[in-house]
C-alpha cells in the first residue's frame, strides 16, 4: 500500500509540471500570460484588449489556468470573472515548467534529430538551431527559484557602485540588483540585437536610463576595447562562457585575463556549470545537460578544479565556490 502511494504520489507531481507546462506553454505563444508572470495579475478585459484576442477565448485560459492551481479568480461582477491574480507559489511553478521546457521545448531540434547529431556534429548543429528566444525565455524561468536570486544575491552582497553583467538579455536580472541598491550604476552587455532593444525599453519603462548602459557587443570584444569595464566592482557573466570552449579557449584566458586588468579592484561572478555535478541530488538533469552540451552543441563544461586554475591563471588570488539550485550550477567568486 505504501509503494503504491507512494508511487501516486510521483505520477501526481509529474502530470502537475506538465499540465502546467502545456498551458503555460500556449499562453506564452500568444502572449497572453506575459503580463500575468510579470505583474502577478490581470484583468480578462486588458489581455483581450492588448492581444486582439477575444474576451472569451482568454476567460476560458485563464480558468483552465485557475484549475491547473497556477491562478486564482478574483471576484465576479455581474456573474463574470473579470481579473485573475497569482497564487503565493507561481514563480515555483514556473521555475519547474522552465526545466521541462527548455529540455524538451528548447532542445526540441537536437533531440528529434539525434541520428544527424550522432553522424556529424558540425553539420547537424548549423542545420537544427534552436528558437533564441524560447531558449531565454525557458531559461528565465527555470531562474526563478534556482538561478536569479542566488545570483542577485552574490551580486548585492559587498554593495558595489558598478556592475558590469555579460550576456545580459533583457537586463532583467541587472534590474534586479539595482533596486537593491539605489546608488549603483550598471551596464548591459548583449550580442542579441532584438534582446538589447527590448532591454533599453524595459530599462526605459522602469525609470533608470540614467543608470543602465545597454551595450550591444559580443563579449570577445571587451578585449580590444575594455573601457565598459572601468571602475566596476562586480562583472558577472552567467552561463555565458561555456560557450567559448573548446573553440576560444585562449580568448577566454584574455578575457579573464582583462577583467583582472581593467578592473583590479573589482570581483568577478562566474556562474556556469560543470559536468555531471557530483552531487546526488544533482545527478539527473547535470547528466542530461552536460551531454547536450557536450554531444549536441560541440561545448566543453569544465570541473570546479579547472575553473580554480583558469582563474588563478588569469591572476585572481582568491576563489570561492558556491552552489545553485540548477543541478550542476555553480557560482565562482574571483578575486585579487
Amino acid at each position: 500500500m505504501n509503494n503504491l502511494t507512494h508511487s501516486g504520489a510521483q505520477k501526481s507531481s509529474a502530470q502537475t509540471i506538465t499540465g502546467r507546462a502545456i498551458l503555460l506553454e500556449i499562453g506564452a505563444k500568444l502572449g497572453i500570460v506575459d503580463s500575468f508572470l510579470t505583474n502577478k495579475e490581470i484583468s480578462i478585459a486588458d489581455v483581450a484588449k492588448s492581444t486582439g484576442i477575444q474576451a472569451s477565448w482568454i476567460s476560458a485560459y485563464y480558468a483552465a489556468l485557475a484549475h491547473a492551481g497556477l491562478a486564482v479568480p478574483g471576484p465576479k461582477v455581474s456573474n463574470e470573472i473579470t481579473h485573475y491574480v497569482a497564487p503565493p507559489d507561481l514563480q515555483q511553478s514556473i521555475n519547474d515548467v522552465g526545466y521541462v521546457l527548455w529540455g524538451l521545448g528548447s532542445c526540441a531540434p537536437l533531440i528529434a534529430n539525434a541520428h544527424h547529431f550522432v553522424k556529424n556534429l558540425p553539420s547537424a548543429a548549423e542545420t537544427y538551431v534552436r528558437d533564441g528566444e524560447h531558449v531565454a525565455r525557458t531559461s528565465r524561468w527555470m531562474g526563478e527559484q534556482d538561478f536569479y536570486p542566488q545570483a542577485e544575491a552574490a551580486i548585492t552582497a559587498s554593495r558595489p557602485k558598478k556592475i558590469v553583467d555579460l550576456g545580459s538579455g533583457t537586463c532583467g536580472l541587472l534590474l534586479r540588483c539595482l533596486r537593491k541598491l539605489p546608488e549603483a550604476q550598471g551596464v548591459g552587455i548583449d550580442l542579441s540585437h532584438s534582446a538589447c532593444v527590448k532591454a533599453r525599453s524595459i530599462v526605459q519603462a522602469a525609470g533608470m536610463e540614467n543608470r543602465v548602459s545597454v551595450i550591444e557587443a559580443p563579449i570577445q570584444s571587451l578585449i580590444d576595447n575594455p573601457a565598459p569595464l572601468e571602475g566596476a566592482e562586480i562583472i558577472h557573466g552567467g552561463f555565458v562562457f561555456h560557450d567559448l570552449m573548446p573553440d576560444e579557449e585562449a580568448t577566454l584566458n584574455a578575457l579573464l585575463k582583462t577583467f583582472r586588468r581593467t578592473a583590479p579592484n573589482g570581483a568577478l561572478l562566474v556562474v556556469d556549470a560543470v559536468p555531471y555535478g557530483p552531487n546526488p541530488d544533482e545527478h539527473a538533469f547535470s547528466a542530461a545537460f552536460t551531454f547536450l552540451h557536450s554531444h549536441f552543441m560541440g561545448r566543453r563544461l569544465q570541473p570546479e578544479s579547472e575553473w580554480k586554475e583558469r582563474l588563478s591563471a588569469a591572476g585572481y588570488t582568491r576563489v570561492d565556490v558556491a552552489p545553485l539550485g540548477i543541478s550542476g550550477g555553480r557560482i565562482f567568486t574571483a578575486r585579487a
